[in-house]
């Protein structure tokens, strides 16, 4: 078969071809994305059997990424690859396209067990990440699950809800406007939204606001 990997860290995303080439003799070839166009283009010109695709694809959503794939390409397999084991965003991942959800760091005989069950026509979770979802599930409040939050997250998480611009914040907290970029694009992938009503929504109803 032939795989994608769509992941705009490229020191990751080379790493990974070279081990599944050095261990697997069942792939053809395997082509590397670094960004959403890039993606298109190697399902345009190529028969993909399977698509890792990262969660934060740079400014893309992998998951909304993923979809749109899949809607061109359905007989592709779509694994998610991702730094976070938080339940909402596992769930929502694999409630989409993905039929898979591995972290960036799973093994690498991970890796292969995921191909081999994705491809077969299985759903296959991150051992560490099926944990993970585990434990929140049997702790599951009325309230739906909580993600769980950096102690910077929920600063950042308090000064939105009080109406503060990103500047402010950076000032507020001594952080960067960058840093406070990144922290709220995390707070919106953790409570799987898509904006900043929707994250003060979701973590009200969470309890994360009261």
């Amino acid at each position: 078969m032939n795989i994608l990997i769509a992941d705009d860290h490229k020191m990751f995303a080379d790493g990974l071809a070279t081990l599944l080439n050095k261990k697997t003799k069942d792939i053809n070839d395997i082509y590397i994305a670094s960004n959403a166009t890039e993606a298109f283009k190697h399902f345009e010109n190529s028969e993909i059997g399977v698509a890792f695709i990262d969660i934060e694809f740079g400014k893309d959503d992998g998951r909304d990424i993923a979809t749109q794939l899949f809607n061109n390409y359905p007989s592709c397999k779509y694994i998610a690859l991702s730094s976070h084991s938080e339940p909402r965003i596992i769930t929502s991942s694999l409630k989409g396209a993905f039929s898979g959800y591995i972290l960036k760091t799973d093994s690498l005989d991970t890796i292969l067990k995921c191909i081999d069950c994705v491809a077969s026509g299985e759903k296959f979770i991150s051992p560490d990440s099926g944990v993970s979802l585990l434990n929140d599930l049997k702790n599951t409040s009325s309230k739906g699950l909580v993600p769980r939050l950096t102690k910077r997250e929920r600063e950042v998480l308090d000064c939105i809800a009080q109406e503060m611009n990103t500047k402010q914040i950076a000032t507020h907290l001594y952080i960067s406007e960058k840093t406070v970029e990144v922290h709220r694009s995390n707070l919106m992938l953790k409570m799987d939204v898509k904006n900043v009503a929707g994250l003060i929504r979701r973590a009200f109803e969470t309890g994360l606001l009261n």
